[in-house]
């Protein structure tokens, strides 16, 4: 298993979609992209996960895929 603690700072957010195309099992967007079952708290959506190698290695690409 990996742990991983991922943020995603709303603010800027440009709505590219890439992360939910991606990985929609952890990326959603409402009004901008958030991370599912994860804490927003000042614009930044945060999450502490556990994480097969594949899951997490996916969760990466999606949130590299940002510009």
């Amino acid at each position: 298993m990996v742990k991983l603690r991922v943020e995603l700072n709303r603010e800027r957010c440009i709505k590219n979609l890439n992360c939910i195309k991606i990985d929609p099992a952890h990326f959603a967007i409402k009004n901008k992209a958030f991370l599912k079952n994860g804490k927003i708290k000042d614009d930044i959506s945060s999450i502490e996960l556990d994480l097969n190698q594949e899951e997490a290695d996916n969760l990466i690409k999606a949130a590299n895929s940002c510009p």
